[in-house]
């Protein structure tokens, strides 16, 4: 056999083994299948990690590669996670000109008053998204809420038509940060090919497009703010900024440190502070337009103590939380997450602030390197972290010299571990082993960053 034509045989045999792979999780695989989970997605991850590694592919070759993994998903009900029923209701009730805000799905289902706020087939999605999830009031922003709508405004009324025209949204987001993340590569004079450890990353493909997430849809927003923000194109940014907000408000924690960026220092507001106009004016009115709609007090309320929850109530594959809350039954005898969620977010918010006084945040490398580092703390102190959060700090790092994020990717979905058929019953030993894989990885390269570089010694003069 030529040898030359063993590398090509080896790459199209890992593209066969991937689109097997991607059609087992999309088609067979059963959340509570635990070691077929966890082993199916190893093997898929190293050999995506071979693919990505491949220094001789060119970007519309890894371009084809993505939406080939992401095209064999397409026809598939998310399966390892029930969110989807929730957006199909959100939508149904946004593209009938009611505002989702107002009613849980419990209420309506349960009040005979509420005819205006019925949905097609209501009981099985109520059914479906599972008994907690109807209790509580929606918590998604107004823009993800439109796009849930996409559907019943194109007229789907079957399920599955429904998942297949909120997927394509999500895949037009991933190729929005293939494009804008390669072109911000390139302008920090980094390797457009890094973009591959998100657009060909299992972890990115499985999340968003197989398990219909939405947070793509805010990378890619964000993507397109920080190319903006290189390029000053300050009203953009500004706009770009608040559409990610609009979707997901992980982005919200970004603004002390574009404020510092802005204006890097106070005696040098007079120099920047067109900038920052026009960088946080832009944001300012993008975010009233869009909140204008849903501005009623009740509204308001109602969202606010959905979102509170997620800091004084809900807790999944926590990691030093769950070291906290340990502590709290062994000193009071209780969950004290009601007092320690708030004090862990106040901890990172003062984290983000002093690091916003600090840092020189002039240039954007050093901008996103700290948004790296701040949603990286906020995952460490986070009460609930889902497998699709960790695509953030994912995201960022590929701009960073940090690669565990990359490692985070793999170890993450060790999460899944936790659902069983009866129910929600995490193991401890499983999260101690991934959240000691992911933040070893990254006290290390911390350290190592921190060292001082050598020098080469100065030749000798003769």
């Amino acid at each position: 056999m030529n040898i030359r034509r063993q590398p090509l045989m080896l790459h199209y045999g890992v593209v066969l083994v991937l689109c097997l792979g991607y059609g087992y999780f999309g088609y067979e695989l059963v959340r509570a299948q635990t070691t077929f989970l966890l082993l199916g997605y190893a093997l898929i991850w190293s050999l995506s990690t071979y693919l990505i590694s491949s220094k001789k592919n060119k970007w519309p070759h890894d371009l084809i590669l993505g939406l080939l993994f992401r095209a064999i998903l397409v026809v598939a009900l998310p399966n390892l996670s029930q969110d989807f029923y929730r957006f199909i209701w959100d939508g149904f009730l946004t593209a009938k000109g009611l505002n989702p805000y107002l009613f849980s799905p419990s209420q309506i289902i349960e009040d005979p008053t509420l005819i205006d706020y019925v949905v097609p087939d209501g009981a099985s999605l109520v059914s479906g998204m599972g008994p907690l999830n109807a209790s509580h009031f929606t918590n998604y922003p107004p823009i993800m809420q439109w796009l849930f709508a996409v559907p019943h405004w194109l007229g789907m009324s079957h399920l599955l038509s429904q998942v297949v025209t909120l997927r394509a949204l999500i895949v037009l987001a991933d190729l929005g940060v293939f494009i804008g993340g390669r072109h911000l590569l390139k302008r920090l004079k980094m390797p457009a090919s890094r973009i591959n450890w998100y657009y060909l990353n299992p972890f990115i493909i499985l999340e968003f497009t197989g398990n219909l997430h939405f947070e793509g849809v805010m990378l890619c927003s964000l993507t397109l703010g920080l190319l903006a923000l290189s390029r000053q194109r300050f009203i953009l940014t500004g706009w770009s900024i608040a559409m990610s907000i609009m979707v997901k408000l992980i982005p919200l924690m970004f603004l002390p440190l574009i404020a510092k960026h802005c204006i890097p220092h106070f005696a040098d507001f007079r120099a920047h502070y067109k900038k920052a106009f026009l960088v946080f004016g832009a944001m300012t009115i993008t975010l009233v337009l869009i909140a204008l709609p849903y501005s009623s007090g009740l509204t308001w309320q109602h969202y606010t103590d959905t979102t509170a929850l997620w800091f004084t109530n809900f807790e999944f594959n926590a990691s030093i939380y769950y070291l906290v809350r340990w502590i709290g039954f062994e000193w009071v005898g209780y969950n004290i997450i009601a007092e320690s969620g708030p004090i862990l977010s106040l901890i990172v918010l003062m984290t983000i602030m002093t690091l916003a006084w600090r840092k020189d945040l002039t240039q954007i490398r050093p901008l996103i390197c700290t948004m790296f580092w701040a949603t990286a703390l906020y995952l460490l102190l986070a009460t609930t972290v889902h497998p699709w959060y960790w695509a953030t700090p994912l995201l960022l790092s590929l701009f960073t010299p940090y690669r565990f994020a990359i490692l985070g990717s793999l170890l993450i979905m060790v999460s899944y571990t936790g659902y069983q058929s009866d129910g929600v019953q995490e193991k401890t030993l499983w999260i101690a082993l991934e959240y000691i894989g992911i933040y070893g990885l990254a006290a290390h390269e911390l350290i190592k960053s921190m060292r001082p570089k050598t020098h080469r010694q100065a030749p000798r003069i003769p």
